[in-house]
Order: structure tokens, then C-alpha cells, then sequence
């Protein structure tokens, strides 16, 4: 996620403008195919550790046993959740790309 941000954070320092129309053959330059790889792949983590959590019952992870007892070094016990809300609102905010880089119409 620290790699996404920080990609997020260049391609935004670019200031690029976004053409509305690109005419036909404009590919999607690299710092979009590189964002969204990044992006595509956060997903694929997260729907991986997502599938491994609800494997089994027995405790793969060692949680926090409340909320409140949360860190940044030990997950809480709502980690599920908080995936599954995670993958959610990647998959959601997908044609955003589109606000900051042109889009490809090969």
C-alpha cells in the first residue's frame, strides 16, 4: 500500500492534463499501467489473504483480542472485515484512474 500511495502521490505532482476525447491509438502511458498494476495487485493480496482466512477456523494470524488493543504491528479481530471492505472499495473506485491519466482507446 506504501508503493501505491507513493505512486498516487507522483502521478498527482505530475499535473498531467487528462484529454476527454484521445483520439483513436492512444495507449496507456506507464505511470497508468503502473498504478493500476500496483492496484491490481493489492487486490489480488487482499482476495488471497481473504480466501486463507476463511479456510479454516483454527487462528492463522495472531490478532489483537479487541479493537481497542489494535496496532499498527497487530491486526484486531475484525481483520476479515476489514478486508473484504478493503477489496470492496478498490474494486468500486477502479474508473478513477480515469480522472487522472487519459484513457487508453487503442
Amino acid at each position: 500500500m506504501v508503493a501505491y500511495q507513493a505512486q498516487l502521490d507522483r502521478v498527482k505532482d505530475l499535473d498531467e492534463k487528462v484529454e476527454a476525447n484521445p483520439v483513436l491509438g492512444v495507449q496507456s502511458n506507464w505511470a497508468r499501467t503502473d498504478v493500476m498494476n500496483t492496484a491490481r495487485q493489492e487486490i489480488d493480496s487482499m482476495t488471497d489473504l481473504d480466501r486463507l482466512l476463511d479456510s479454516t477456523s483454527e487462528p492463522i494470524l495472531d490478532l489483537a483480542p479487541t479493537s481497542a488493543q489494535e496496532t499498527i504491528m497487530r491486526l484486531g479481530p475484525n481483520i476479515t472485515s476489514q478486508v473484504k471492505h478493503k477489496i470492496d472499495v478498490m474494486n468500486a473506485h477502479w474508473r478513477d484512474y480515469d480522472r487522472l491519466f487519459t484513457s487508453p482507446n487503442p
